[in-house]
């Protein structure tokens, strides 16, 4: 009887789907990550603060889909065989995150990382994405 039952919904499901105009797929592929936003990054480059060479990149959105929003940019610098850990820039909904790692030491390598997050309303959906690593020898 549950087999007749299913088979009906089926029948019923597959006439109403193609008298509204579609026909439903399944697949069994998994579906690729929401990316709700584009964001650009910068490699590392020196630029002159005020007279001190530093090491800056950046991270910025670009566009978003539907009604998605960006909600946080992150961006980090560090330095190739260095004991410290870097420096990282944070920042909140639009506008470019901007890092600057001093003192510059010419002819080390450099690594840029990013990470930025968006929320969308409908459906709800809080993603993050992340980029790098990007490196160079300045």
């Amino acid at each position: 009887m549950f087999r007749r039952m299913g088979q009906t919904a089926a029948v019923i499901t597959g006439v109403l789907g193609t008298a509204a105009g579609f026909v439903a797929v399944a697949s069994a592929a998994p579906e690729a990550d929401p990316v709700l936003c584009q964001y650009e990054m910068s490699g590392p480059r020196v630029v002159d603060v005020s007279g001190t060479p530093m090491v800056n990149a950046s991270l910025k959105p670009t566009a978003c889909n539907g009604t998605a929003e960006p909600t946080a940019m992150q961006v980090c610098v560090s330095v190739e065989g260095s004991s410290t850990a870097g420096k990282c820039a944070e920042l909140p909904g639009y506008g470019t995150a901007q890092v600057y790692l001093s003192p510059f030491v010419p002819g080390k390598t450099y690594t840029v990382r990013g990470r930025g997050c968006a929320n969308q309303a409908q459906p709800p959906l809080y993603f993050c994405s992340t980029f790098g690593p990007t490196s160079a020898t300045l």
